[in-house]
């Protein structure tokens, strides 16, 4: 690519062998070392274009510089493994507002798609290779997130997030902890006290009620994929009249999920059936994720 950046007559015999193939003129993209995707859409443009690019290279007897097919492979792998990382950070990045509550459903998103990618690599040289870059994001995506579910305010705002709630939890025992800290919070009236220690403290052992999970329609992506397909697995249940805090927050889990594009606060504002938690909705959902974007990415 720096070739192509540094020679003019390159970058013009490009241009022209675009058009004598009917391909539309595309620049190619320099890696920028402080932007990590501009190495995924380096790639990304280098493989919509490398037979352009080749016989290029080729005309100007510099086809020493050309990858082989092994290279060209390994090069497929790393963008097919990059693509959910470029995915979350499009979308952390051109939203005005991104909650914390994805922070565990997008951690989850990508180690469940790196997890997939890398498990269905053949066994031969080039996939080996690609295979080793998996395995590298994987250990870096554990080592960062070792125990994010056990966060008190990402999994109060993941849980109280009426598209997200348990599903994208692996553990339930943390989600039970989570709903014991914020019936506790309830009962005690939100004292400055108890919201100062379940920003900060470590999570309680609890015993509450489980909840059906509940049917919605799967929005199909690469990133959300996995977490679309646990989605419409759950069941949908009966409502309850009663108004206990226990009984307020399985009420609240029996609701059906709702599509992800819709408005969480606007849909807390309307439902005012549950009255305890929507204080703490209120509360976790309106808390930005900027402490955590620059440790994902």
């Amino acid at each position: 690519m720096s070739f192509f950046h540094l020679s003019v007559k390159a970058t013009d015999k490009l241009g022209e062998i675009q058009d004598q193939n009917g391909v539309q003129r595309k620049k190619l993209i320099i890696n920028v070392d402080t932007r990590w995707n501009s190495t995924f859409y380096m790639m990304e443009r280098f493989l919509e274009q490398h037979e352009i690019i080749t016989t290029t290279l080729c005309l100007l007897v510099k086809n020493l510089t050309c990858l082989n097919s092994d290279e060209l492979e390994v090069v497929r792998d790393a963008v097919s493994l990059l693509e959910p990382f470029e995915e979350a950070t499009r979308e952390m990045s051109t939203e005005k507002f991104t909650s914390l509550s994805k922070v565990i459903p997008i951690t989850r998103a990508l180690q469940e798609c790196t997890n997939s990618k890398s498990n269905s690599r053949n066994n031969n040289i080039q996939a080996m290779q690609g295979s080793s870059l998996g395995t590298e994001f994987q250990k870096q995506l554990q080592r960062r997130f070792p125990a994010m579910e056990k966060v008190f305010s990402a999994g109060a705002a993941t849980l109280l997030h009426t598209r997200f709630k348990k599903v994208p939890f692996v553990d339930m025992g943390n989600v039970k902890a989570i709903e014991d800290r914020i019936i506790h919070l309830i009962r005690t009236g939100y004292s400055q006290e108890v919201l100062a220690e379940s920003v900060a403290g470590p999570l309680h052992e609890s015993e509450t009620q489980e909840c059906q999970r509940n049917e919605v329609q799967a929005k199909k992506g690469s990133l959300w994929k996995n977490f679309d397909v646990k989605v419409e697995k759950t069941l949908k249940s009966s409502h309850s009249t009663a108004t206990g805090p226990h009984t307020e927050m399985r009420r609240y889990l029996e609701e059906p999920l709702i599509p992800q594009e819709e408005d969480q606060l606007k849909w807390w504002k309307i439902h005012c059936t549950f009255p305890k938690l929507q204080a703490c909705a209120k509360k976790y959902l309106c808390v930005p994720q900027h402490q955590y974007q620059q440790t994902v990415f």
